[in-house]
């Protein structure tokens, strides 16, 4: 096997699709998740190669599952209000995986959210969040790409996370820029992040509770949620994770004032 092959990789009882994005000088593969925000690093022996031509190895209905849910998002949406008279906040998304930054957009426009989208290294975030966030000024920022945790280890020891410390980092200075959980909105971390500590940084919501897989558009569901909720009601962490992948395992969080002002009479053109 060769660096860029898609293969398979078994991970919390799961096997998921992963590329082989380096390989080292003792035969270690660093794999990256397709579908979900992990890094891992193993040897040959757990992985396994798929077949491409195969539709059921390639999880072909993971697209459709995704679209059936934005569609039952909107329907739910369309049903109680009419939109066109609501005031929208705007979102900021850094992601140091450009794949998953991409899909995350689509994601939003699909679900008429104005979202701007930054690809960001994950080691360069910390530093450079402060001036992003004062040059956008966003109601939410998404702050993610991959992570990963040592089975079996202490959770709260951030050595066994890969990524981990970075988010936290750079919660910290969100939070600094705006010290208002209401005002500035935080989501961060990926698969398998230290859910408590990026929690005690200041995050609004944060992955993983359970230290699994978390999908890679779960962060635009809660964006959604958010967004569309009345600025008048305090949505609790069951409320904003409801149309995630994986719900509180996933990801947990605070109580947030959603960020919907409606305007009467309307101001917009219907």
């Amino acid at each position: 096997m060769k660096k860029g092959d898609i293969v398979t990789y078994r991970l919390k009882n799961k096997n998921v699709l992963c590329e082989i994005i380096n390989i080292n000088n003792y035969n270690e593969y660093t794999l990256k998740g397709l579908q979900y925000r992990f890094i891992k690093t193993c040897t040959i022996k757990d992985i396994h190669p798929i077949d491409l031509n195969n539709s059921d190895s390639l999880d072909c209905k993971a697209g459709s599952r995704i679209n059936d849910k934005i569609n039952c998002i909107l329907n739910a949406r369309s049903i109680n209000e009419n939109h066109k008279s609501c005031f929208l906040d705007t979102v900021l998304h850094l992601d140091s995986d450009m794949q998953y930054l991409n899909l995350c957009l689509q994601s939003y426009e699909d679900l008429g959210i104005n979202a701007m989208g930054i690809y960001l290294p994950i080691h360069e975030q910390p530093s450079k969040i402060f001036k992003l966030l004062q040059k956008y000024d966003p109601a939410i920022i998404v702050i993610t790409g991959h992570d990963s945790f040592i089975e079996g280890s202490d959770e709260l020891d951030l050595d066994n996370y890969e990524n981990s410390h970075y988010f936290i980092e750079s919660v910290k200075k969100a939070r600094e820029f705006q010290k208002c959980k209401d005002d500035l909105i935080i989501i961060a971390g990926a698969c398998q992040s230290c859910y408590e500590k990026i929690i005690e940084a200041g995050a609004n919501y944060a992955s993983s509770p359970k230290r699994i897989l978390v999908h890679a558009l779960d962060p635009s569901f809660i964006v959604e949620k958010i967004i569309f909720s009345s600025i008048n009601y305090y949505l609790s962490p069951l409320d904003a994770v409801e149309t995630t992948n994986f719900g509180l395992d996933g990801y947990g969080g605070i109580e947030t004032r959603g960020r919907k002002r409606i305007s009467l009479p309307s101001v917009f053109n219907t």
